[in-house]
């Protein structure tokens, strides 16, 4: 039996003064200029495929990490959105299990971005800008202590701020890859479809597309219940829109909410049996 430890009195929130320090690499890694150029090219075919398809007004792009990514490593120099810092332009997130060079299955967060236009060309001028710093004054390869060095001010760099050059090459750091979703999961019959939010009304989005809202329900701004000729039809127009689809409500599973809790290769998530641990129980005496 656990014992139970009883807490009385009121919870007083207190700012947290620390500020976070300059982005640094793990200690005894390196960025390529080869890794650098990789990225690039994705970014700008993911530019030229948006100015072709330009009726959402902005880009979906996402983001494949190198495996299950914590919170504070998530990209914070690339792909903001004017006043919107990287997390607050996230419109999906998921899960995949992908074989490493070694053979080895690894579990790796996705998550996808919206933003304008112009905000994707400053992440390509970014990522163009630190790639030619690298290439140049460093021989084509970064270190956690060269990035240490510049932090410090040992070592200036020059076209790029250096808070600016040093958050690029962090965030590429974890980034495996950039790319854009493709959902073209075969359906059977009816199916509950959800968007990515992209500020475009549903009614006329899918409008654009031949699918008639009166015979799709909608449930709420971004999920909608189709035929499975209408999915059909999305999926052949424009598969990149298309978040997440389930034939049935009851088999969405914890990988589909939940971003920063990993799974299992089954998709279950275990948690583990306490043991000796106190349950801790909060009184407020102002409830």
């Amino acid at each position: 039996m656990n014992n139970v430890l009883q807490l009385k009195g009121t919870f007083q929130h207190r700012k947290n003064s620390s500020k976070p320090g300059p982005p640094s690499l793990p200690k005894g890694t390196s960025v390529q200029a080869e890794h650098l150029a990789t990225l690039l090219e994705q970014l700008e075919r993911i530019e030229v495929f948006w100015k072709e398809n330009s009726f959402i007004n902005g880009a979906l792009v996402s983001v494949y990490y190198k495996r299950v990514i914590a919170k504070s490593n998530r990209v914070s120099f690339l792909l903001n959105n004017g006043s919107q810092k990287p997390n607050e332009t996230i419109c999906g997130s998921k899960f995949i299990w992908e074989t490493d060079k070694q053979g080895e299955e690894l579990q790796k967060h996705v998550f996808t971005h919206f933003i304008s236009m112009k905000s994707l060309s400053e992440t390509i001028s970014k990522v163009k800008s630190a790639l030619k710093i690298v290439s140049v004054e460093y021989k084509g390869e970064i270190s956690s202590q060269n990035i240490e060095d510049i932090n410090n001010g040992k070592y200036k760099i020059q076209g790029m701020s250096k808070s600016a050059f040093a958050g690029v090459i962090v965030d590429t750091y974890y980034v495996e890859r950039f790319g854009i979703e493709s959902n073209k999961t075969p359906f059977d019959g009816d199916a509950i479809i959800t968007l990515y939010r992209t500020g475009v009304d549903t009614v006329k989005l899918l409008d654009s597309f031949g699918i008639d809202m009166i015979n799709a329900k909608a449930l709420d701004e971004t999920t909608i219940r189709l035929s499975k000729n209408e999915i059909e039809i999305l999926q052949e127009k424009a598969p990149y829109l298309i978040s997440m689809g389930v034939t049935d409500i009851s088999k969405i599973s914890f990988n589909d909410i939940l971003e920063d809790i990993p799974l299992s290769s089954n998709g279950i998530i275990t948690i583990p049996s306490p043991k000796n641990e106190p349950i801790i129980g909060v009184i407020d005496e102002n409830f």
